[in-house]
C-alpha cells in the first residue's frame, strides 16, 4: 500500500475527512508528477556508473546539483506529508477516545454529580467569590447575570430541579437521572433556567445538551457532548469532549483555558482585553487574523498579544475549525 492508498483508507475508515485527504492526495500527486526521475532525464540515463560523474563538480554543469536539490526537497516533503497523515490518525484516535470515555462516564452516572476535570483548577476568580455549579446529565440550559441578590433556578415540574446550598454558593441538579434516551437525544432534556447575581461565577459539569450563559463574569467546567456558547464573561476555564465552543470573552490578568476534543471552537476577543494567547488544533484549520499563524499540512498554531498582554489564553483543539478574532483597532 502506498502512501496515497493509505490516505484514501484513512479516509474510506472515518479517520480523516473527504478534505483533508483530498488535501495530503493533492500534495503526494504532485511529488510523484515531479519526482527526481524527471531531473535525471535531464542529464542522461541513471546508471550506477554514471551517478559519480553526474554529481562531480570539476564539470562546472549545475544539473547535478539540481537534481540533487530536487530530490532532497521531494523527499523532505514526502516525509512531511507521512508525518502529517499520522498526525491526522492520532488525532482521530484521540477524539475517538475522548468520545468513548464520555459515554462510559455518562452511563456510570446516575445524578450527574460531578466529576473532577484532568485540568488542574486554576484561580479564575477573587477570592470570596459566590459560585452556582450546575451538575446535569442532560439538559439545555440558559444561564444570565441579572441584578439580584440571589440565584433563581427555574423548570418544570416534572424536571425535579434541586438547589442545595453549599460553603460556595449553591448547587442545581435534577432528580430526574440518567437516561439512555436522553443521552442519545431520543427523550426530552432538562429544560432549565437560572438567573444568577452580576458578582457570581457558574461552575458547569454537563454531559450532554446545550448550554447559552451570557453576562456572567466567571465560568468554568466541563461538557462532554453539546454545543456551548459564553458570552461577556471576564474569566474562563472550560473544558470539552465534542460539540461546539463559542466564546466572547475581556481577560485582563491571570491565566484562562479553552479545551475541546472534536468540534468547532470561535474565541473572540471583546473591547479591553488584554492577554497574550497561545493556540493551536491538530487536525482542522486555524482562522486567526492579527495573529502570527504557523499552518501545517494538518493543523497549526497561532501565538500573539491582545492589548498589553498581561493576561495569558490558552486555546486547545484536537480536531476541528478552530477561529480567533481580536477586537477592531480604533482609529
Amino acid at each position: 500500500m502506498n502512501d496515497i492508498e493509505r490516505v484514501r483508507a484513512l479516509r474510506d475508515a472515518g479517520q480523516i475527512t473527504p478534505e483533508e485527504a483530498e488535501r495530503l492526495i493533492g500534495v503526494l500527486s504532485e511529488l510523484d508528477e515531479t519526482p527526481e526521475g524527471g531531473a535525471v532525464e535531464a542529464t542522461g540515463p541513471a546508471s550506477p556508473a554514471a551517478a559519480p560523474e553526474a554529481a562531480a563538480p570539476a564539470s562546472g554543469a549545475p544539473e547535478p546539483d539540481a537534481a540533487d536539490a530536487g530530490s532532497t526537497v521531494a523527499d523532505r516533503v514526502r516525509a512531511a506529508a507521512r508525518e502529517a497523515a499520522e498526525a491526522a490518525r492520532q488525532a482521530a484516535r484521540e477524539a475517538s477516545s475522548q468520545a468513548r470515555e464520555a459515554v462510559a462516564e455518562a452511563r456510570q452516572s446516575t445524578t450527574g454529580a460531578a466529576a473532577s476535570s484532568t485540568m488542574a483548577p486554576i484561580e479564575l476568580a477573587p477570592a470570596g467569590t459566590r459560585w452556582c455549579t450546575v451538575e446535569m446529565t442532560a439538559a439545555d440550559l440558559s444561564v444570565v447575570a441579572d441584578d439580584i441578590d440571589e440565584p433563581v433556578v427555574e423548570g418544570d415540574e416534572d424536571q425535579k430541579l434541586v438547589v442545595t446550598p453549599t460553603d460556595e454558593g449553591v448547587r442545581v441538579t435534577s432528580e430526574r437521572g440518567w437516561s439512555i434516551d436522553r443521552w442519545v437525544g431520543r427523550g426530552a432534556a432538562l429544560d432549565v433556567r437560572v438567573r444568577l447575581p452580576r458578582a457570581w461565577g457558574l461552575a458547569l459539569d454537563l454531559k450532554a445538551g446545550d448550554a447559552d450563559v451570557a453576562g456572567v463574569p466567571y465560568v468554568r467546567g466541563r461538557m462532554l457532548a453539546g454545543d456551548l456558547s459564553v458570552r461577556d464573561a471576564a474569566s474562563v476555564d472550560l473544558s470539552k469532549a465534542a460539540g461546539d465552543l463559542a466564546v466572547a470573552f475581556r481577560p485582563t490578568q491571570g491565566r484562562h483555558r479553552i479545551s475541546a476534543k472534536a468540534g468547532d471552537v470561535d474565541v473572540r476577543f471583546q473591547p479591553g482585553s488584554d492577554a497574550t494567547v497561545e493556540a493551536s488544533v491538530s487536525m482542522g484549520d486555524l482562522h486567526a487574523p492579527g495573529f502570527e499563524v504557523d499552518d501545517r499540512m494538518v493543523g497549526a498554531q497561532a501565538r500573539g498579544r491582545v492589548g498589553a498582554g498581561n493576561a495569558r489564553v490558552e486555546v486547545r483543539l484536537t480536531a476541528g475549525d478552530l477561529s480567533l478574532r481580536a477586537p477592531a483597532k480604533e482609529g
